[in-house]
């Protein structure tokens, strides 16, 4: 692997990171707003284009980390 293919893979994993934690603090600002479960994962599909399984993932995972 080269230095080239190093960088490019931290970064793809640092911007990954940051896309994670960006969308558990939307969950958790959803769940402020009373938005059940259901809504909130319907949310993360239309408008973060993620699938069912991802969308509940990362409801889940959200609100492990915010508990």
């Amino acid at each position: 692997m080269t230095i080239e293919e190093y960088a490019a893979l931290k970064s793809a994993y640092a911007r990954e990171q940051g896309e994670e934690a960006e969308r558990a603090k939307t969950i958790v600002g959803l769940v402020a707003l009373d938005m059940s479960r259901a809504q909130i994962i319907e949310f993360l599909k239309t408008n973060m284009e993620l699938s069912e399984e991802q969308a509940q993932a990362a409801y889940d995972n959200a609100m492990v980390a915010h508990a």
